[in-house]
């Protein structure tokens, strides 16, 4: 079973993931979007400066000119030196004016070095070339002539130590320092010097100062100034040494521009363009191309606003996710609330969710399964509570097989349980096919005693008949009532219910009341259910009293009446009350068979049950204890009660005249009476008493009431073994 506290962490959970839900669906074309258009700006920026990318080329071809130049000069001053044999003094003094010369117009060159055939240095002016491996002169040389781009020239940042002298072809040469005004980087320009017939003299080396390029490309970029208000560009050697910039660059003065400088900005890092400047004619550079920060404005204002637009769209995510996993966990919760309040048993809460969408659907069918539910369990409760009257009415009328008894025991229960106003038992005499009232409640006894209904007419007849139970629950509106019942049609309910026991028709149940439609089906059902009990405990009953009862009379048989005075007896030991018994014989019944016949002698003995039965109480039992003789037990009343009905039933037979196969006869009967406990104290010493009173009032001339203690002392026999 879930607990509160359960249900608040599964509200919030699903509150956190409707809110995730709404933040993603919001979030995620919003993001999208943003990106796009902030991607889509990038790539315009990346246009743009794409355009300038021949102004790189521009820079590349001023480098290629320039060294083209002085690879040129060089090559002209090496023809010139080759032509003299070489003097060191005279090469020293040529090497100069030619750099000093360079230094009053150009200021390109920061030293020359001449080296003979044996890669000796024989003369050098400024700053001595640095040359690595010597042993690799020429064939260097002769590379960096031919063999491509990749070695045309050299630059080198790494520091080199020149010794103090350099070996000559007279003896070594002082190496005299020069300032060095290339800040540490130089371009070296090689050319071998030919004799006459074509071999090699020598080699002439020269150093491009970087300031030189320098100088003319921030020249060249002084002229781009259109350019320079959208791009700062920078031109930039193999050591991220600032060779070039334009004249407004963010970091014209930095004499180092490595690329985390560059990358102060992912957006700047992204949007700038390098094109490298080495080719067969120029060195190892770069041109570095960075928007300004106005370029990147719009850039990044859409990056902003984009964020701006994510950030809002997640609080009104957060906001709409709240509201609206409110809106879901608030009914759901109560719905859940009731689900558990019914999972306890209790449906009489209503769910009262009011929604239009689909919990307010899912609410309706639940509350529709709890008035099912409900339903179901009154229903239940009523059959069960129906079960346990059954139950009792079973074990009420399991306790006696007395006929006349059970039916009144049924009707009472039946009359109470339905809160019926009037009922009847009506039971079927199978020799006339027609049905009495065996018992009656609220119907005038003049229609009890008069009612005969043959099988298949009015309503008893017909339920009987047709084994089918029959409701009307408005009898003024029932036209199949109305054909079956012809007479007066009371107003009421009516339900009748034919007892049927072993495929054995016994007779109708019926009820009504004096209100119209206080009788439905579930009556009906509970009726069915009550007379199939019936008609059950009324079939033991009548076969109990087939077996107990004389057929040709309708009276017990002697075993059962036996059997109930030896009850009787110990009843009355115990409760100290009296028990009376009386024996019966119709005086000269042999001669009056002999003189009529058998069949008028079996009518005279119905005749003598029947006066018997009505002239005594309903708990007497009366009983044929053998031939023309006569028994009858009267539980708890003494001699002097029992005397008023023993004469009141031989006057009776007395003053009556039978008509017998047209014969008038009369007879009489004699009757002898004994009493417990003053008689007797046995069962079997009471009936012999009662017997020696039968005979005595036989013997003094019949048609006589006897009791045995009347009997005179001579009269009296010797009181018989037990």
């Amino acid at each position: 079973m879930l607990k509160p506290r359960l249900l608040e962490v599964i509200a919030m959970r699903m509150q956190t993931k409707i809110t995730f839900l709404l933040c993603f669906l919001g979030v995620f074309p919003a993001g999208i979007l943003g990106l796009y258009a902030w991607k889509y700006q990038q790539d315009a920026l990346k246009a743009n400066i794409q355009m300038y990318e021949g102004f790189a080329g521009h820079i590349k071809g001023e480098v290629s000119r320039r060294i083209r130049y002085h690879r040129s000069f060089l090559a002209a001053v090496g023809t010139i030196l080759a032509r003299d044999p070489f003097s060191p003094r005279e090469c020293e003094r040529n090497l100069t004016r030619i750099l000093e010369l360079d230094r009053t117009h150009e200021q390109a060159l920061d030293g020359l070095a001449l080296f003979d055939r044996g890669k000796r240095l024989l003369a050098s002016a400024g700053i001595p070339p640095r040359i690595k491996d010597l042993s690799r002169l020429f064939s260097d040389v002769e590379f960096d002539t031919y063999g491509g781009s990749a070695s045309l020239w050299a630059t080198t940042t790494d520091p080199i130590s020149l010794p103090n002298e350099v070996p000559g072809p007279f003896g070594p040469i002082p190496v005299i320092p020069q300032p060095d005004t290339s800040s540490g980087s130089q371009t070296q320009l090689k050319f071998i010097l030919y004799g006459d017939q074509g071999a090699i003299r020598g080699a002439l080396v020269a150093s491009l100062t970087s300031d030189y390029l320098s100088r003319s490309l921030n020249q060249t970029l002084a002229d781009l100034s259109d350019i320079s208000q959208k791009v700062d560009i920078y031109v930039l050697d193999s050591s991220n040494r600032r060779i070039a910039a334009t004249r407004n660059a963010r970091y014209r003065e930095e004499p180092v521009i490595t690329p985390v400088l560059l990358a102060t900005t992912d957006r700047e890092m992204a949007a700038r363009m390098e094109v490298k400047l080495k080719t067969f004619y120029t060195p190892d550079w770069r041109v570095v191309q960075v928007p300004k920060a106005a370029e990147l404005e719009p850039m990044e204002k859409t990056k902003t606003l984009s964020l701006k637009v994510v950030l809002l769209v997640i609080l009104a995510a957060i906001l709409l996710g709240l509201v609206f996993s409110l809106n879901i966990t608030t009914p759901l919760n109560r719905l859940v609330q009731a689900a558990l309040t019914i999972s306890q048993g209790d449906l009489s809460r209503s769910i009262d969710i009011h929604s239009k969408d689909e919990i307010g659907d899912l609410a309706a069918t639940f509350e529709l399964m709890r008035r099912n539910l409900s339903r179901m369990q009154a229903n239940l409760k009523d059959k069960i509570n129906e079960l346990g009257t059954l139950y009792d009415v079973g074990k009420a009328i399991s306790s006696t097989l007395n006929l006349s008894e059970l039916l009144n025991l049924i009707l009472d229960l039946v009359m109470k349980l339905m809160n019926a106003d009037r009922g009847s038992i009506m039971l079927l005499d199978e020799e006339k096919l027609e049905l009495k009232i065996a018992v009656a409640k609220g119907l005038p006894q003049d229609i009890v005693e008069k009612s005969r209904v043959k099988l298949g007419e009015k309503v008893s007849g017909y339920v009987l008949e047709t084994a089918r139970p029959l409701l009307i629950v408005d009898p003024h509106k029932s036209p199949s009532f109305q054909r079956i019942k012809e007479s007066h049609i009371q107003q009421g309910s009516l339900i009748s219910v034919p007892l049927i026991a072993k495929d054995k028709k016994l007779g109708v149940l019926n009820i009504s009341k004096a209100t119209p439609r206080s009788l439905d089906e579930r009556d009906l059902e509970f009726f069915k259910a009550l007379s199939h009990q019936a008609s059950i405990a009324i079939e033991n009953a009548r076969l109990y009293e087939m077996a107990i009862k004389d057929e040709l009379t309708k009276l017990y048989v002697r075993r059962y009446f036996d059997q109930r005075l030896r009850e009787e007896v110990r009843r009355a030991k115990r409760y100290r009350s009296a028990v009376t018994v009386m024996l019966l014989d119709i005086d000269h019944f042999k001669g009056f068979n002999d003189q009529y016949g058998h069949a008028c002698g079996d009518e005279v003995l119905c005749f003598l049950s029947r006066v018997m039965r009505e002239s005594v109480r309903n708990v007497d039992i009366v009983s044929r204890y053998g031939g023309e003789e006569f028994a009858i037990l009267c539980p708890e009343q003494p001699l002097r009660d029992a005397m008023a009905p023993a004469d009141r039933i031989r006057q009776s037979v007395e003053s009556s005249v039978l008509t017998l196969q047209g014969f008038t006869v009369r007879c009489t009967v004699s009757i002898g009476v004994a009493s417990f406990p003053h008689d007797a104290q046995k069962p079997e010493l009471l009936m012999e008493l009662a017997d020696q009173a039968l005979y005595h009032a036989k013997n003094t001339g019949r048609n006589r009431v006897c009791s045995y203690r009347d009997l005179p002392s001579t009269v009296i026999q010797d009181e018989p073994k037990a």
